[in-house]
């Protein structure tokens, strides 16, 4: 994005004094030095990609073929020196979970940085079905497999702690505010999705001035962007299609037994008029995810005493 960083003082002069406007930015960090102060000086989050070591970064290069660790390596230092507090607040860490790498080599290399880093897996939306085979063999899901030897470090992301806290605030038993307890609402129809409607949360822009409802989205998802005559947003776009993707889910979700679903439905594979949601919880799977939990208090009670003291209901 840093090749187009007019476009991005641009959008930040703009939107100066708006209330609660946050700035985020995705970099390998290999042109970020030479404007480190512009983004300093504005407090812009930065998230700077890099996989681990040399070799687990051996997959991020330059057009040339050339490999783009050492420069991003020279960036972080350089930040982490020269402005330590905007590093300890402003500054993330993003990897990549693929072949070259493990959750594990990631967290040992990048922890020598000062920072513990944010892990993901890949999406297979958007990529080529011919494709698919070398995608599944690069990249890789996170698993249970991916947590031993750090599990202090990733306590709270394992599988296991996540499953724990999603079922103790099932919206069936947790009450998020005392008006609900008193009305007693009923939760029929109370869906839960991880769908982020535009501008809920935050929009992605990128470096051609077009706007998407998350990086994670192809550009088929474009919405609208920054022209020569001001903001531009196509609402009926909006409108129309999370509308149609959500109807094609409606019967699932009415009987999905997922006490918090975290599914975008905008990610979800399907054709046509067909589209199957993989976090989709039947009642069976519900109770037996009860029992698991119950087994995961029995064997470590500190679980359920640390979820009571440091998860906040969102």
């Amino acid at each position: 994005p840093l090749l187009n960083i007019n476009f991005i003082k641009e959008i930040v002069s703009k939107m100066k004094g708006v209330r609660n406007c946050l700035f985020r930015l995705t970099t390998n960090g290999t042109l970020l030095k030479k404007h480190i102060e512009f983004f300093v000086e504005n407090k812009i989050k930065l998230d700077i990609s890099i996989d681990g070591n040399k070799y687990n970064n051996s997959y991020r290069i330059y057009k040339n073929g050339k490999p783009a660790f050492t420069k991003t390596i020279e960036t972080i230092e350089f930040i982490k020196d020269k402005y330590p507090e905007y590093y300890k607040t402003y500054v993330q860490l993003h990897s990549v979970l693929h072949n070259r790498n493990s959750m594990k080599s990631i967290y040992t290399y990048l922890n020598k940085l000062d920072k513990k880093p944010s892990i993901y897996s890949l999406q297979e939306l958007g990529v080529n079905e011919k494709r698919l085979n070398d995608f599944n063999f690069m990249f890789k899901p996170k698993n249970i497999k991916q947590y031993v030897g750090i599990e202090n470090e990733f306590f709270k992301e394992m599988p296991e702690i996540q499953n724990a806290i999603t079922l103790l605030y099932d919206k069936k038993y947790f009450y998020k505010s005392t008006k609900r307890l008193a009305y007693k609402q009923e939760f029929e129809d109370d869906y839960y999705i991880g769908t982020c409607i535009p501008f809920q949360k935050s929009i992605f822009i990128s470096t051609d001035c077009k706007f998407y409802p998350c990086e994670k989205l192809s550009k088929h998802f474009n919405f609208g962007g920054i022209t020569e005559h001001g903001f531009e947003i196509n609402y009926d776009w909006i409108l129309k299609t999370y509308n149609e993707y959500f109807k094609k889910l409606y019967n699932q979700c009415k009987k999905c037994f997922n006490p918090k679903c975290l599914a975008c439905i905008l990610l979800l594979d399907g054709e046509k008029d067909k589209y199957t949601c993989k976090l989709y919880m039947s009642e069976e799977k519900y109770a037996q995810k009860h029992i698991e939990l119950m087994t995961l208090l029995k064997k470590k009670p500190q679980v359920y005493q640390w979820i009571a003291n440091e998860v906040h209901y969102v």
